[in-house]
């Protein structure tokens, strides 16, 4: 759960229309393409009961809404504030964050979530853990300060445990995932029933295939 937020916190740089105007975007132009896997999707909501980034109103008094950005792996918007929903004649989504009093307000994450995009797609970990026939189980990363958000490219130091035929063979350290942020999140192929917060991003488990792993 914690690593799979760190990826998708790397992720939100780009569902923010801030972002898209400025180019600085994996996402940009790319509204109504499939970008992430299918069986995912994302979901922004300020109206959680309960959590980090819930309230009734955002930086600008515009009203906190619940959005699906990415549905069954299909890119369906972008997060707005009243300035960059204004350039493109749209309405904010009530995503403005005002870094201090006299600060700007830029646009920014309520609570930021993937989730199975089917109950089909969602099992215990123990179930994705059994359908791995030579894999690895990533609960720590090292050097995530090093990926870029802008064109998604990633090579960062793992540690966790090694699995073959979905059994538990002994800890692996040292080794190192690399590829492209789409790349991952396009081979997911189960998410975990254990969704979980780590403060304003909530992220499950993932069984994801694909993925170079060396060392």
């Amino acid at each position: 759960n914690a690593v799979t937020s760190e990826f998708l916190s790397l992720l939100a740089t780009s569902l923010s229309s801030e972002s898209v105007q400025k180019k600085k975007s994996i996402f940009a132009g790319r509204i109504g393409e499939t970008v992430l896997s299918p069986r995912l999707s994302v979901v922004d909501s300020g109206l959680l009961p309960g959590m980090l980034g819930s309230r009734p109103f955002d930086d600008e008094g515009v009203a906190t809404t619940a959005k699906t950005l990415i549905n069954h792996g299909e890119l369906t918007g972008f997060l707005y504030n009243t300035y960059t929903a204004r350039k493109e004649g749209v309405a904010s989504t009530g995503n403005a964050v005002r870094g201090g009093i006299k600060g700007l307000p830029a646009v920014g994450i309520s609570n930021l979530f993937v989730d199975a995009s089917s109950p089909e797609f969602r099992a215990p970990l123990d179930t994705l853990i059994a359908n791995i026939d030579r894999g690895m189980i990533v609960t720590e990363t090292m050097g995530m300060h090093t990926a870029n958000p802008i064109s998604g490219e990633f090579s960062v130091g793992v540690s966790g445990f090694w699995v073959e035929k979905g059994r538990v063979v002994h800890p692996a350290k040292e080794a190192v995932v690399s590829g492209t942020l789409l790349d991952l999140f396009k081979g997911v192929v189960l998410v975990g029933d254990d969704l979980i917060f780590y403060g304003n991003i909530g992220a499950p488990s993932l069984l994801i295939e694909g993925i170079d792993i060396s060392g």
